[in-house]
């Protein structure tokens, strides 16, 4: 139940490559309607509505640190040999 709240709230908060995060107020209204609906944990639902700017602070620091990350790598991978030029320079 947790997960579900939880992965509910960062995909439609965090951006995504196809579309940009939802603000907060439409976020929480998705959260409210499933939980009513019965599709999330209402108690958890609370639970993060009454926490929300706090959680979405933390969220956002970690889809930063993500692209970071994933900057990184891309730029580290950009800067390998690949694999025609290793196999020449071993021939």
């Amino acid at each position: 139940r947790i997960v579900a709240v939880a992965d509910v709230f960062t995909a439609i908060a965090e951006d995504r490559p196809y579309r940009g995060g939802m603000p907060p107020d439409a976020a929480r209204a998705v959260l409210r309607e499933q939980a009513r609906d019965g599709k999330l944990d209402a108690e958890l639902v609370d639970l993060l509505l009454s926490r929300y700017e706090e959680m979405d602070a933390a969220r956002r620091q970690a889809q930063e640190r993500a692209r970071h990350e994933f900057g990184l790598v891309r730029e580290a991978l950009a800067h390998e040999p690949d694999d025609a030029e290793c196999r020449e320079s071993a021939a």
